[in-house]
């Protein structure tokens, strides 16, 4: 999507778009407006073959034995209940769509063709698509501009030809707006985009996305969870796992602690007085042990605020310092942050 970063007011060491010129106007369309985020770098691929769902179903946390136009949303684990990358599951007639994060694909795409020829399937990179996410309470009447049926449900979806292109758009709420992402050629991204800021959507960047995500509490793959991160210290229980659905890898290791009753660590929110130069950065007791690690952060009224995977016997409201020990004092808060 390089029309994207010709049109940047901003750069991310990533060579993404921050923003467009008005950071403050991003931000309220998340919230009260149809913001329009080009989701850079992130993954589409393509699952292919006769056992397709089967295939899946047997390694990601969620139900995949769904019907055509639904989808999904999951965690693909090692056998020891780490995170190997979450996955945005949608099923077409003739194959299932993965939509995932920078870090995530990778990683997911390594785990599952380690399992995929056996199975007669294809993980295929479909680099010629990207994402288009329409988010804010008024993001269904942009999307009604796009002319089809807009899903109603979470993750259901509908592809149609227009214009002579194929287009997905999916219903996604996991911001807790209303949202769409729209699957398109990477040839037509940019005039699909032109089309939709004229119809009332406004671009945004990677960082009013950073603090819509911070504020609601959602961890990023690669930023806020990893390979050793559970599902339920990342706060995935309820978006992410079935617990009605047949085995799959690393599931033991999820029952085992939903039947224990606890978790040891919690994503937490963090209050800050002022954004770090840079993440991660470490957090501290007072008396000098490292706990944890700040691993987003962003700009929040008079300070700045952000997420931490936290053992749980430091609850909310209690104090740790930031960088060293003698760092600056920062406040756990609970998820989502109150605004």
């Amino acid at each position: 999507m390089d029309w994207v970063t010709t049109r940047a007011g901003a750069l991310s060491a990533a060579g993404h778009a921050r923003h467009f010129g008005d950071p403050a106007a991003e931000a309220a369309a998340l919230s009260a407006g149809c913001a329009l985020w080009p989701r850079q770098g992130w993954c589409l691929h393509t699952l292919e073959g006769e056992r397709r769902v089967d295939f899946l179903h047997d390694y990601l946390t969620q139900e995949v034995r769904r019907e055509v136009g639904q989808g999904a949303y999951g965690c693909l684990l090692t056998v020891k209940g780490g995170l190997m990358g979450d996955l945005w599951v949608l099923l077409r007639e003739a194959d299932l769509l993965l939509l995932s994060a920078p870090d995530a694909g990778p990683s997911a795409v390594k785990h599952l063709k380690r399992y995929a020829l056996l199975a007669r399937v294809r993980v295929v990179e479909r680099s010629e698509l990207v994402a288009l996410s329409l988010i804010g309470p008024e993001a269904p009447a942009c999307a009604a501009l796009l002319g089809a049926s807009l899903p109603e449900a979470d993750l259901d979806h509908v592809t149609w030809t227009r214009a002579g292109v194929e287009l997905t758009l999916c219903r996604n709420e996991w911001l807790g707006v209303p949202g769409y992402d729209l699957i398109a050629p990477r040839s037509a991204a940019e005039a699909l985009a032109d089309e939709l800021v004229a119809g009332g959507a406004l671009l945004v960047g990677e960082d009013a996305l950073t603090a819509r995500r911070v504020a609601t509490g959602l961890p990023l793959y690669g930023v806020d969870m990893h390979e050793k991160t559970l599902p339920l210290e990342a706060g995935l229980e309820e978006r992410a796992i079935s617990y009605s659905k047949g085995c799959y890898t690393g599931q033991e290791v999820v029952v085992r602690i939903k039947h224990r009753g606890k978790i040891n660590r919690l994503l937490r929110g963090v209050s800050l007085g002022a954004l770090p130069s840079e993440l991660p950065q470490a957090l501290f007791t007072p008396e000098g042990k490292e706990v944890s690690q700040l691993t987003s952060a962003t700009p929040a009224g008079d300070g700045a605020r952000g997420l931490a995977v936290i053992h749980r016997k430091y609850e909310v409201g209690s104090e740790l310092r930031l960088g060293s020990p003698e760092g600056p004092a920062v406040g756990i808060c609970e998820l989502p942050f109150a605004d």
